[in-house]
Parts: structure tokens; C-alpha cells; sequence
């Protein structure tokens, strides 16, 4: 494994609208996500889709006792004075606080007091960018997948989202070009 992460519910979300969570899942990564944040999948086919990837071992679920709930809402106390971070945030803030690890997430209250707590933390694009490098996903599909996730999920920051199509743009006529393919085109929205 590279890494161990934790993932708040709108990353599952995000990548269950453009159908690449199972590229998610294929990353050399070890996901954990927390129950509160699969009670957040109000979606029948989302909860689903999700603890699919729990009953093959590829999604490790933490739950909380009663003596974690209460540290959770003191959790929350505290960030209350800075953030409306909810319990299902603060769920996910301390497993990943507990494993020492990455948390993803797109909640930018959350990725703020994660953050002053020396979190490190990661968006979609962060994993656009994974599925990327681990060839999950080629240049082509990143584009496609990412214009249709902005089109859902207009929140996300559209300065980068065109940045990285214009670089995974070049990336493609720089391999059409090398590869002898000159009569390619890429036809994708901007």
C-alpha cells in the first residue's frame, strides 16, 4: 500500500456522478471512511455502490463507542467557534487524526479546521491527479470526467479544473504527436 486515507461522504458522491469511484478503489491506497459518513448516503444506490467496495475489504468502516461519540462532540465544541464542522466531519477529522493519514475531502469548513490541526487533506482534484499517475485513468477520460463533474458540482474551484484540462490537453497532442498520430483530435468542452 502507499497510503493509508480517509474519505468524507462528498468524495464518494463526486466520484459515484462521473463513475470512476471504482478508480478510487484502485489506487495502491488503503481507504477508511467512518459509519456516520455512510449514513450520510441518503442515496439507496450510492450506500450501495459504496458498501460494495466494504464487503470485498477494499473499505475499512470505523464506528465510535459511547466515551469517542463524546470526544467527537467536544471535537465539534471546539470548532464550532471557527467552523460549522457537523459530528459527520468531525468523524472523519478524528479518524484521520487516529491513523495519521490524509482525509479527502471537498467541505471547505472541514479542509479549515483539519487544516490548523496538521491534517493534511486533498480534494477531487487531488485524485483526478492520483488516478492520473497510477494510469487508473488515462488523459482523455480525466478530461471527459472532469468537465462532467464540474457540470454537476459547479462548488468546485473552475480556475483549476482549467488549468489541469489545458495541461492533460497538452499531455495528449504531445503523445499523439510522439506516437506518429496526427489526425487525432480531441473534441471536449472548455
Amino acid at each position: 500500500m502507499e497510503k493509508i486515507v480517509v474519505s468524507d461522504t462528498n468524495i464518494f458522491i463526486d466520484l459515484i456522478s462521473v463513475n470512476l469511484l471504482d478508480g478510487f478503489f484502485s489506487l495502491p491506497w488503503e481507504i477508511h471512511t467512518t459509519d456516520m459518513i455512510m449514513k450520510e448516503l441518503k442515496d439507496s444506490n450510492q450506500k450501495a455502490v459504496v458498501d460494495a467496495f466494504r464487503q470485498l475489504g477494499n473499505l475499512k468502516i470505523k464506528g465510535f463507542d459511547g466515551n469517542e461519540m463524546l470526544e467527537l462532540m467536544r471535537m465539534r465544541k471546539r470548532a464550532s467557534e471557527s467552523s460549522n464542522a457537523s459530528i459527520q466531519d468531525c468523524s472523519v477529522w478524528k479518524l484521520a487524526k487516529n491513523l495519521n493519514c490524509s482525509l479527502l475531502t471537498g467541505d471547505n469548513r472541514l479542509r479549515k479546521v483539519v487544516q490548523k490541526d496538521n491534517i493534511e487533506v486533498h480534494g477531487i482534484l487531488y485524485l483526478f491527479d492520483k488516478m492520473l499517475e497510477h494510469q487508473v485513468i488515462n488523459h482523455e477520460t480525466a478530461i471527459t470526467k472532469l468537465q462532467s463533474l464540474f457540470n454537476i458540482n459547479s462548488r468546485l474551484p473552475k480556475d483549476e479544473i482549467d488549468k489541469r484540462i489545458e495541461l492533460w490537453k497538452a499531455a495528449l497532442t504531445a503523445q499523439w504527436k510522439f506516437s506518429g498520430d496526427k489526425h487525432k483530435s480531441l473534441q471536449v468542452d472548455t
